[in-house]
């Protein structure tokens, strides 16, 4: 395996001061080969749950002096004198040895250029000074070659003698100390094609040419690309492209030796209708901002990628994309998007390209939504991870966008489809800039398309012009695996709850008491309006009774012109859980002088979430059969694709086909 090592100071905006070992891995085969130390190496009796949330901190660090203090010397002899009194014969004067344990010695060696340390993060408790951290860094025989200040976050080194004798375990039993982790690698999910693409078929699929030239993006928004760097020439993207930074060398992160990043940023924010090349998602009003994280080999750091959401947060990101993966989890990388999230910034990352439903991270951690890939036919991609880690799908097949260097290709994982997920967040976040990150992410959730599974899609698959158009002020905040969700997707147009009437008969022109049930089984929030509108012919409408699961409820409004019956909500929560709540209104009227069957026997139940009974509408359409008929009935066969009847039909619950029937007879009246 070929490595190098460099070291220098890099242009970190909290200052670090700390010259630091970098190596470079060019085998993406060995990237995440070494495991984590036992448990994590968590220090017991430290929650850091209790801390309170990190904020920003703008002091520059600095190179702290090691404790002058002698230590203690390994062993020491104590000699107890004996009293001044007189002793009697038979006392003689006596010592006490006490034995202090002797630690490890530290590694004296000369370390070879060629084999580089092992390198740790290690969180310190709130409080602890930078004195005494150096001090216990020092105590387990480590190196500080860099630091985190917001998260009082230590990169320590080992040597490979010293991580072999368990040094860092010692670390981690230091009361100051919350936890030690390995820095473990990273690498890129897509799966590059350098073949041309026209056609952008991924644009109305998730609703873009039903946006673009309608909506209008009055501000602005900037998405932080941590990933290989962008290609800032690229004559289809330079106008949308800021100077960013590269954590590896300090750079502006203009230039992409991978292709990757350019890629990713080319979905999210190409420029749009100049005649030229691809049009981004994100239309108008967006830019993008790259932080160097991965090297050319598309793998990197723990370390590089903190510092890289670190630069992204302070330096006005509204969105961060993240198109890497990895099996390892990280407390150190989720401390920083806890920083991110608490800062107001949309997190979103691929969920891996290995068809598996084994958690990735930071796909999978609080605060990101985890990204699967879709195809043409809106099913799951064969590569595309699935399960917990995924919050939400969208296209990641042959979408195409821009190659470094100038270029136009294709480009297939769930990076690609993050990249989707990124551009739409950032233009929801320019067309509404008082919306907060938890409202975006909420916003995306509930508006996205029924597609696939929840395990396939979480919510289900990004929809643009829905989720643009959206004002809604709820807000969620994606879990972290285990377990998944929130969902309060996907998006069901005017779904069809629960209504029955009874009777289901009357007789014409009859005075008849009807008692309608409405039970809530869809819809993500609260039903606060309810309206009847009986069929035409009735009169003399009115309502006997009402009775609701929860709420305070006002008086039924009849509009005998309109044959409504509205009741409104006038305090608490309305109904709200879907199969548990329902609204029974007893409706007194005089049926049609003539017979009523099929669509005209047919009443409206309609729900809206708002008292105004203008939003939110769903219904039903339960039919009251009105005349003489009594007896409805018809015979009904199960046939195959060919149409040939099935003796002996088979239904099993929760296995996903299509079921054929044929109305072999008829009686009048029926509804179907």
């Amino acid at each position: 395996m070929n490595v190098a090592t460099s070291t220098g100071n890099l242009n970190n905006p909290i200052g670090r001061g700390l010259a630091r070992r970098r190596l470079l891995v060019f085998s993406m085969t060995l990237a995440l080969a070494v495991p984590y130390l036992p448990g994590g190496l968590s220090t017991a009796g430290v929650a850091v749950a209790q801390e309170a949330e990190p904020t920003p901190d703008t002091t520059t660090a600095t190179t702290v002096a090691p404790d002058t203090t002698a230590p203690p010397e390994p062993t020491t002899t104590t000699t107890v004198p004996t009293p001044t009194t007189t002793v009697p014969p038979a006392v003689i004067e006596t010592t006490t040895t006490t034995t202090v344990p002797v630690p490890p010695a530290c590694d004296t060696t000369t370390p070879d250029p060629l084999v580089p340390g092992v390198s740790y993060l290690v969180k310190f408790v709130p409080g602890s000074t930078a004195a005494a951290r150096q001090a216990a860094i020092e105590a387990a025989c480590g190196t500080s070659v860099d630091s985190i200040a917001p998260l009082r976050i230590e990169v320590v080194e080992f040597s490979v003698i010293e991580d072999a004798a368990g040094k860092p375990l010692e670390l981690a039993n230091d009361p100051s100390v919350v936890y030690v982790e390995e820095n473990f690698s990273r690498d890129i999910t897509s799966i590059s094609n350098d073949t041309e693409y026209a056609n952008q078929w991924s644009r109305p699929k998730i609703g873009w040419d039903l946006a673009y030239g309608v909506v209008d993006i009055p501000g602005t928004a900037i998405v932080a690309v941590l990933d290989t760097g962008i290609d800032g020439t690229h004559v289809d993207i330079d106008s949308n492209v800021i100077a960013g930074t590269s954590i590896l060398d300090g750079s502006n992160g203009l230039t992409d030796p991978n292709g990757h990043g350019t890629a990713l940023a080319g979905i999210v924010a190409a420029e749009t209708g100049n005649g030229i090349g691809i049009a981004a998602v994100a239309y108008a009003g967006v830019s993008v901002m790259p932080v160097t994280v991965l090297g050319p080999t598309g793998t990197g750091e723990d370390l590089d990628i903190i510092l890289g959401i670190d630069y992204a947060v302070t330096h006005g990101a509204d969105v961060i994309l993240m198109g890497f993966s990895s099996p390892s989890y990280s407390e150190a990388l989720q401390d920083a998007l806890d920083w991110a999230w608490s800062q107001g910034v949309v997190i979103v990352a691929a969920a891996g390209n290995d068809a598996s439903s084994t958690p990735t991270y930071p796909a999978g951690m609080g605060g990101v939504m985890g990204v699967s890939a879709t195809d043409q036919n809106d099913v799951l991609a064969p590569f595309s991870n699935y399960g917990d880690t995924v919050f939400l799908g969208a296209p990641g097949v042959s979408i195409d966008t821009l190659t470094a260097g100038g270029g136009y290709g294709t480009v297939t994982g769930t990076s690609a489809a993050v990249a989707e997920v990124a551009g739409v967040a950032a233009l929801m976040i320019a067309h509404d800039p008082t919306a907060t990150n938890g409202q975006i992410v909420y916003r995306l959730a509930v508006n996205a398309e029924a597609v696939g599974t929840i395990a396939e899609t979480g919510n289900g698959r990004l929809n643009l012009d829905r989720a643009l158009l959206d004002t809604s002020t709820n807000s969620i905040k994606p879990a972290a695996t285990p377990g998944s969700g929130p969902f309060v997707g996907p998006y069901v147009a005017a779904a069809n709850n629960d209504a029955h009437i009874a009777p289901g008969w009357a007789a014409t022109n009859s005075t008849v008491t009807f008692s309608t049930l409405y039970r809530k089984t869809a819809g993500k929030d609260p039903v606060q309006h309810v309206r009847i509108t009986l069929p035409v012919g009735y009169t003399s409408i009115s309502v006997a009774a009402t009775a609701f699961s929860s709420g305070t409820w006002g008086t039924p409004i009849v509009s005998q012109a309109n044959r409504t019956v509205d009741v409104a909500l006038t305090s608490g929560t309305g109904l709200a859980t879907n199969n548990v709540d329902w609204a029974r209104i007893d409706v007194t009227a005089t049926t049609p002088s003539a017979n009523q069957n099929g669509g005209a026997a047919e009443w409206i139940m309609q729900t809206f979430t708002d008292t105004a009974g203008t939003a939110g509408e769903q219904n039903d359409n339960p039919p009251v059969l009105v005349g003489d008929i009594t007896n409805p009935a018809a015979s009904i066969t199960f046939v195959d694709a060919g149409g040939n009847a099935i003796a002996t039909p088979v239904l099993q619950n929760a296995v996903v086909g299509t079921v054929r029937v044929r109305i072999t007879s008829i009686g009048s009246g029926i509804k179907y």
